[in-house]
């Protein structure tokens, strides 16, 4: 792990003109400037014309940052606007934008209805449909066609030949589908050009910042940008060392070339101190030898996930104790963090340490999702133990643990068969760890909850409209009072200081809802197996990913060390 200090590493305004003052241009032009780091990138964001308009173009993961350059620099900057591609397009245009979890749905409806002739997805394909459609994106980006799909499967072996015709066949149909009047994620790039006409873009300052790699649709934007806007310029993390592939940049410049425009190159030096610069100069070289001799940086050596995570909520601590302010501290974890999260979570509050996670969270991993698809399975499996076992043991299933953990217990030794869990209740043994007088009010309280378990399935059929089963879902979450039991676990978290969880917690009822929504109004007609049917949802609510909002202004950042796109902080771990 590495540590240091804010003493030293601190960044020094230069003394140079700022790069991306507009020239005047006779011909068309444009400036490709590569900086060391996200420092340096905001840097120059700041340093935009004042007076004029300027429209921002970057990544989701950025938009925070470049908007906090801009109003550091320039106040209520009403002439300089931060937007991703999506957000621009927001609006535009006269087709109904679709979703990425309703693309997958649909895909899982094409899947679902052209099962018989797939021949490489198995029984049930719309079990594959957030891959298929991943497939479909990244071939629609790429500019390729269902007719190139069948080209190429002519000559490749029979394997291949028959993935190749089973992904143009769902490919087709789903094309087919959004000619219908909808236009989704991966073909809303499409307008980028329309939508910049239609903006008003020409006259205005267009800066690309911070891609790592540009999609073909995503090149047509930065052509229109050229042909319309007073001055292009790409800014791109990037250098000379080995591990930077430059892949946006040079992207971005070829781009400029093919326009007919003449596209500067300049490299910006890092505004880093000694130290910082020769740590990130030798931060990846496996020659390097011997430590770097910096008295700022400091590495240390953990015997696992824990003890490292130990060592640093006492650091931060004692950074604290000093003098820093939460916000000056940034962790950046491994890009497989999944191993960290549980330990963060648990040791921060422990420490006292409030933190802004900057990662997303898949929905089907919230314990409504698991209810709401477990209680799917049970129609479609013919009400199994298992499922009963795990559906009943959902905390959405009631607040009675004790007596849920009771009734868990009989069903286990008298109901562990296929349908079991809807057999009357039987009188237990009078035996019991709780006492006789326990014992003989089981049997009551056990067909109470087997009544409330019976209502839930109360007209489920293992076959029937995608519509009736979205009917039973937002029954299942009347009937269980799940909108209140999730607010009841939220406030726990809250009480635990696991105020991450909390967030996330809250997200859970209106984030299905929605999905459940979309698969009504896109295929609610379309009669499907309850197993079909789940399988496409389960789909959609793991593509549906939720972002964590900051619970404190002054807090610790927390990121991924590929993948955050943070500032230079005065101490960094």
């Amino acid at each position: 792990m590495l540590y240091w200090n804010k003493s030293e590493l601190m960044f020094e305004k230069p003394d140079e003109k700022s790069a991306l003052l507009p020239r005047k241009r006779e011909s068309m032009q444009a400036k490709l400037i590569i900086v060391p780091s996200v420092t340096e990138l905001t840097a120059c964001l700041a340093e935009l014309p004042q007076g004029e308009r300027n429209l921002i173009f970057c990544e989701d993961r950025l938009t925070l940052e470049a908007e906090r350059a801009v109003a550091r620099a320039q106040g209520a900057a009403f002439d300089t606007s931060v937007a991703t591609f999506a957000r621009f397009l927001r609006g535009a245009g006269s087709k109904k934008a679709l979703s990425k979890q309703g693309s997958v749905l649909i895909v899982g409806a094409i899947a679902a209805r052209r099962a018989g002739e797939l021949k490489c997805f198995g029984k049930n394909p719309a079990a594959c449909a957030g891959r298929l459609y991943e497939t479909i994106a990244q071939l629609r980006a790429a500019l390729v066609t269902p007719a190139m799909l069948d080209e190429a499967k002519a000559g490749a072996d029979r394997l291949l030949s028959e993935k190749l015709a089973d992904i143009a066949l769902v490919y087709r149909d789903y094309l087919a589908f959004l000619d219908t009047g909808y236009v989704d994620e991966s073909g809303v790039l499409a307008g980028l050009p329309a939508a910049m006409e239609e903006r008003k873009v020409a006259g205005a300052n267009v800066v690309f910042a911070g891609f790592a790699s540009f999609t073909r649709q995503a090149a047509e934007g930065i052509f229109a940008a050229l042909r319309l806007a007073k001055s292009v310029t790409g800014i791109f993390i990037g250098g000379e060392e080995e591990l930077y592939t430059n892949e946006a940049a040079n992207a971005f410049e070829k781009y400029c070339r093919q326009a007919g425009a003449q596209c500067e190159r300049v490299a910006l030096p890092s505004r880093a101190c000694a130290s910082a610069e020769a740590l990130r100069r030798g931060l990846y070289d496996p020659v390097r030898g011997a430590p770097l001799p910096c008295a700022n940086v400091h590495i240390f050596e953990a015997a696992d996930e824990t003890d490292e995570l130990s060592f640093i909520a006492s650091m931060i601590r004692s950074e604290v104790s000093r003098g820093a302010r939460w916000k000056d501290i940034t962790l950046f974890l491994p890009p497989d963090a999944a191993g960290y999260s549980v330990g963060l979570e648990k040791l921060f509050s422990e420490y006292k340490i409030p933190y802004y996670a900057d990662a997303k969270r898949s929905l089907s991993a919230h314990p409504l999702a698991k209810f709401l698809l477990r209680y799917f399975a049970l129609i479609s499996e013919g009400f199994d133990p298992a499922d009963a076992d795990a559906f009943i043991g959902n905390p959405f299933f009631g607040e009675e643990r004790g007596s849920c953990e009771g009734y868990r217990n009989y069903l286990l030794k008298y109901a562990n068969f296929r349908g079991g869990v809807k057999r009357p209740i039987k009188n237990p043994p009078k035996e019991s760890e709780r006492g006789k007088k326990d014992a003989n009010a089981e049997p009551l309280v056990y067909e109470g909850l087997r009544g409330r378990f019976l209502d839930a399935f109360e007209g489920a059929k293992p076959s029937m409209l995608c519509a009736d089963y979205c009917r039973l879902a937002r029954r299942l979450f009347e009937l269980f009072g799940c909108k209140t039991t999730q607010e009841k676990l939220a406030k726990n978290l809250e009480e635990a200081g696991m105020f991450a969880e909390r967030e996330y917690m809250l997200r859970g009822l209106d984030g299905i809802l929605r999905v459940l929504g979309e698969a009504e109004e896109l295929a609610g007609g379309e009669r499907r197996r309850a197993e079909e049917f789940s399988s496409s949802l389960a789909e959609a609510l793991n593509v549906l990913e939720v972002s964590l909002i900051p619970q404190y202004a002054d807090a610790v950042f927390v990121g991924s060390l590929t993948e955050s796109k943070q500032r230079a902080c005065k101490i960094v771990f």
